[in-house]
């Protein structure tokens, strides 16, 4: 299949991440929690960009969840 990242998939990988993680957040009462969220989203968006053929369905999960964990 195609493996070509866009522009408008990375921006879109970006928001949707940026929006699930910030509501955790808020949810969760963490401090700082925009410039946590914005972090979190601009790392997994940049890994999900780079990541070699499907290689994203396993390290986007869990280093969302281990960025999360550290930045609570």
């Amino acid at each position: 299949g195609n493996t070509t990242k866009t522009l408008a998939g990375c921006l879109t990988m970006f928001i949707i991440t940026f929006i699930i993680i910030s509501g955790f957040l808020v949810f969760n009462n963490i401090a700082f929690w925009f410039v946590k969220g914005a972090i979190i989203s601009l790392v997994i968006t940049g890994v999900e960009a780079v990541s070699i053929k499907g290689t994203d369905n396993i390290s986007v999960p869990l280093l969302t969840s281990l960025l999360t964990f550290l930045m609570i």
